[in-house]
């Protein structure tokens, strides 16, 4: 499965539609993750350049239907520890 990372530009004129082009592609969802948490500390202009992680809708129906197959899990697996979790 690939992750495609996207930079969507928005423009202050409501005719004009966004922008959107590719920026990276990632093979696992962590990595997809990495490149978007460092393409977003290194924008100076973030109301209006965003990123976003893409995958085609061929991939997320195999991901759905495979059940068990699939070795990359979409949730995160690991432990939280007791005392890093805070409440409100």
């Amino acid at each position: 499965m690939e992750y495609q990372i996207l930079k969507r530009t928005k423009f202050s004129s409501d005719t004009t539609p966004d922008s959107m082009y590719h920026v990276r592609t990632a093979k696992t969802l962590k990595r997809a993750i990495e490149y978007k948490v460092h393409l977003e500390a290194l924008e100076d202009d973030k109301e209006r350049h965003t990123y976003e992680i893409h995958i085609s809708i061929q991939d997320a129906f195999k991901y759905v239907t495979a059940g068990h197959e699939v070795d990359e899990p979409l949730v995160l697996t690991d432990e939280v520890k007791d005392d890093k979790i805070v409440n409100f």
